[in-house]
């Protein structure tokens, strides 16, 4: 489970007549729930709750189209990434390491409106 996920990110492009073409990246902020149950050849099942809050860096890029004077529609995907994490648990007797790569990709489309915009 994502509890939140947040970014600091700067913008840089390039203004095409109706059309915005950009690069970004930053920083990256993400909290996460994991409960997951291992049944072991011996005993079990035992529950795990294991949460975690990283920060990590995000990259990616986008462009905006604009339809009307104050209107535009935008669409841009990211890449973030937060390395991974280990953690050395036990189920009954038999110890296991849960590695997880924390790293995924959004796109997003969106409506944007412009207040005295140059563009």
């Amino acid at each position: 489970n994502i509890n939140y996920l947040a970014s600091a990110r700067g913008r840089l492009g390039w203004a095409l007549g109706s059309w915005l073409l950009y690069g970004t990246g930053g920083v990256a902020f993400v909290d996460t729930d994991n409960d997951f149950t291992v049944v072991s050849a011996d005993n079990g099942p035992f529950n795990f709750s294991n949460g975690n809050t990283d920060t990590g860096f995000v990259v990616g890029g986008g462009v905006d189209y604009k339809i009307a004077p104050q209107l535009s529609l935008g669409l841009e995907g990211l890449y973030y990434d937060f390395g991974s994490d280990s953690s050395h648990l036990v189920a009954g007797d038999e110890p296991f390491v849960l590695k997880a790569d924390e790293d995924f990709a959004t796109v997003r489309a969106r409506l944007n409106s412009h207040f005295n915009s140059g563009y």
